[in-house]
């Protein structure tokens, strides 16, 4: 990806003080664009910070796509930007649970 502030983002992995929240493929592009976005990004926020500084998060109930988008979609993303489980738990629990300290 090119973008200079993504480019930028994925810089900042190497200051540990960086936690990334996964979510919202719906706002990066209409349509398969959109999620094929999030799946390289994901890949490479992946890549750069670990599961360890990556976090999932959903926008629901404010997201203005709820006719297009449901929570059971935003989860299938998760599972194919992520598909070892243990990397998932490790999003899911152990990182917000340290960010938020509650490890």
């Amino acid at each position: 990806m090119a973008d200079p502030g993504f480019r930028y983002l994925l810089d900042m992995a190497a200051s540990g003080r960086v936690w990334v929240k996964l979510s919202a493929a719906y706002r990066n592009g209409v349509g398969d664009a959109g999620e094929h976005a999030a799946r390289d990004a994901a890949r490479l926020l992946h890549h750069a910070f670990g599961v360890e500084r990556l976090l999932w998060g959903s926008d629901w109930p404010n997201t203005q796509f709820e006719s297009s988008v449901d929570y059971a979609q935003t989860i299938a993303l998760l599972e194919s930007w992520l598909p070892d489980a243990a990397d998932r738990h490790t999003v899911l629990q152990e990182t917000p649970a340290a960010l938020f300290r509650f490890a």
